[in-house]
């Protein structure tokens, strides 16, 4: 396996569950080492020096008891090299951008998990890291908080802090990451730029996804037509105006073949646009990481 992270990128760690991401991640945090190969950050080796410029989200969620949230921040951050006093202002600031300020005196932020997973956030980013590893940040999170935490990773990001973000989740990278490294059974199967890899698996045909808003199954709507198909005469109005041509027959008949022949057009209409609303058609669409996850995993 081999992975290098370029300054500034934002890039996204997708596998299923057990295919080796958190092992990667602790091997390369040398949480736990490694059985052979070598891990260098910043250019060099691990080093306490590299440890204050790296901010870590682990998983498994874990705040101090008995410890005010301010408390707790401040402790966090001297841990990474930032002076008490620094500390103690930026553990008041930092909660303001992920909404928790006014739970800084709270001693049992634990109660909600959400809560304290973005407090948890806000000790991952305090000491202002120059690479961030993100372990499931959004699992437990509602949408709005999902939506805030996915926000400030960008504009992290955007300032030029790398960021590896992984989970199980593969729309939550899709939507934010332009990089991505996908692992199965402890193996790198694909590492690129996102677009570059939906373009690589993307191809000229024609893609139909059931839409469902008009209620219609593949296999209703195959019989729906042949019901439609004999309810409505379709050659009728047209031999009928065939026959006005070769007989010459009167008003009447030409009335009742031009309203035969318009309610026909208009059933091929209203059944067409039934089709039309139950199926979305998507020509030369590219795949989702998900189809191309599975698309590996079949060949």
């Amino acid at each position: 396996m081999s992975i290098a992270i370029a300054p500034g990128e934002l890039i996204g760690l997708v596998g299923p569950n057990g295919s080796g991401k958190t092992t990667t991640i602790r091997m390369l945090l040398d949480i736990i080492p490694a059985d052979h190969g070598r891990v260098r950050l910043f250019g060099g080796p691990m080093s306490q020096a590299a440890r204050s410029r790296i901010g870590y989200l682990p998983e498994e969620r874990g705040l101090y008891q008995g410890l005010r949230v301010s408390q707790t921040l401040t402790y966090l951050a001297e841990l990474k090299g930032v002076p008490h006093n620094l500390a103690r202002t930026h553990a008041g600031g930092i909660l303001e951008p992920v909404g928790m300020q006014e739970h800084a005196e709270n001693e049992d932020p634990r109660a909600q998990r959400g809560m304290g997973q973005l407090i948890q956030f806000a000790a991952t980013i305090i000491h202002a890291p120059s690479f961030i590893v993100l372990d499931e940040p959004l699992s437990g999170l509602n949408s709005v908080n999902a939506r805030l935490m996915k926000d400030i990773m960008v504009e992290l990001n955007a300032k030029g802090t790398s960021i590896l973000f992984w989970t199980h989740q593969m729309t939550d990278v899709e939507e934010r990451c332009e990089n991505v490294v996908m692992i199965n059974q402890g193996e790198v199967v694909l590492d690129g730029r996102l677009d570059e890899i939906k373009r690589r698996f993307s191809d000229n045909s024609v893609y139909v996804a059931l839409g469902g808003e008009a209620g219609l199954t593949p296999t209703a709507s195959a019989d729906e037509a042949r019901t439609v198909a004999s309810m409505v005469p379709f050659s009728a109005p047209l031999a009928s105006l065939t026959r006005l041509g070769a007989d010459g027959m009167g008003a009447i008949d030409l009335a009742i073949s031009l309203s035969l022949l318009a309610a026909s057009v208009a059933a091929v209409m209203w059944f067409a646009t039934r089709l039309f609303r139950a199926y979305l058609l998507m020509y030369g669409q590219r795949p989702g990481i998900r189809q191309i996850f599975r698309t590996l995993r079949a060949g």
